[in-house]
């Protein structure tokens, strides 16, 4: 069954940190996990560098699933950058083939921050998907990927398939597709819980 979008006030509850990130519980349908770092941008409109134009369409790619984020009622909006401003962008995404060495997707260095926030306007973060492993799938595969690892970039983790596998940030989106690839409902409260 999957979960709808909605938008509502959050009740937390418990934060513990786990396994290299924090648990931050509602109940037991709601959650979402961070980094332990508790990494995050000191601004809500973060911008990104879109180096993946040339790249069989994941340029556009990025920039629906960027759109998505930003129509959700998460408090962070994703601003593209013109060609010139790229190197002061916040981070940069890309597509290229990397091989089959197990992942779809990869959000580099976003678990790592000073004292909780990521720095601003050196693309610290690379953004990627491995086209050795999503060439030739369904759009829909792909744009989970992509709207998970944009995930990553504003300092949201793993959930696993035990906690809740109808999220955006379920930990095996790239080769277990669960029909969704729009941010979900936990995906989102994590975002408000992080920048609101």
């Amino acid at each position: 069954m999957n979960r709808v979008i909605r938008s509502g006030a959050i009740a937390l509850t418990t934060a513990v940190a786990t396994y290299g990130y924090t648990v931050v519980d509602a109940n037991p349908a709601e959650a979402y996990h961070f980094f332990s770092a508790n990494c995050r941008w000191d601004h809500t409109t973060v911008t990104v560098a879109n180096l993946a134009y040339s790249q069989a369409g994941y340029g556009a790619g990025w920039d629906s699933m960027m759109t998505a984020w930003n129509n959700t009622v998460a408090e962070v909006e994703f601003k593209a950058v013109g060609s010139g401003d790229k190197d002061q962008a916040d981070f940069k995404v890309v597509a290229d083939y990397y091989g089959n060495i197990g992942w779809y997707g990869n959000a580099d260095k976003s678990n790592v921050c000073t004292n909780g926030h990521y720095p601003n306007g050196v693309q610290h973060i690379t953004a990627q998907v491995n086209r050795s492993l999503t060439d030739g799938r369904p759009n829909n595969n792909n744009n989970a990927v992509l709207t998970h690892e944009l995930g990553h970039t504003i300092g949201l983790a793993h959930m696993n398939v035990l906690e809740n596998p109808y999220v955006i940030m379920y930990d095996g989106i790239g080769y277990d597709y669960r029909g969704i690839w729009l941010p979900q409902t936990d995906d989102i409260d994590g975002a408000l819980v992080r920048y609101f």
